[in-house]
């Protein structure tokens, strides 16, 4: 909680006014590689099924009555997806904030593979992001999850500083009309 400080000029009164943000973390709708069950990591392959249309659309509609001031969002189109559908069903329209900090971890060679074939292919390094994910690093071209764990959590940090990058209007590159 952040309290801000107001003088009282005329009753030489110091007012104490309590401001409270709360942040509301929604994941991304289903998406076509969550229905064929293959790892998506920061791919950009991958958009929303009708099922993750209809759930965000929900969550939107959750939202409706509560004060939403600004979205932060990957720039990946499944969360872009999931962000316009959600808008679509609030009655305002939040500063929208593209942070690509806030993309998911870069899993390379995972990526577009299916479950069973990562389990299969990479037993060492799969057992180890399930069972240690602070040790987990994809060799030789890899980024440490820890690493993109601290960006992510930076770029959160840094939201008050990056507002200057959002905007009061939908930026969606996508067919879908809100």
């Amino acid at each position: 909680m952040r309290s801000l400080f107001k003088l009282d000029r005329a009753n030489a009164n110091v007012k104490v006014t309590n401001y409270t943000t709360r942040v509301i973390l929604i994941r991304h709708g289903r998406s076509t590689f969550n229905e064929r069950k293959l790892y998506q990591g920061s791919s950009d392959l991958s958009v929303l099924t009708e099922q993750g249309w209809q759930t965000a659309t929900q969550v939107g509609q959750f939202l409706k009555n509560e004060r939403v001031d600004a979205i932060y969002t990957s720039p990946l189109k499944r969360v872009q997806q999931t962000v316009e559908a959600m808008l679509g069903t609030l009655p305002y329209t939040p500063s929208l904030c593209v942070q690509p900090g806030l993309r998911e971890i870069d899993l390379q060679r995972w990526e577009g593979q299916s479950f069973q074939f990562v389990q299969d292919t990479y037993t060492t390094d799969y057992q180890c992001w399930k069972q240690r994910p602070h040790e987990f690093e994809l060799v030789p071209d890899g980024i440490h999850s820890l690493e993109t764990s601290n960006l992510n959590i930076s770029s959160l940090n840094n939201a008050e500083e990056n507002t200057r990058y959002c905007s009061s209007k939908p930026m969606f590159p996508s067919a879908r009309s809100i």
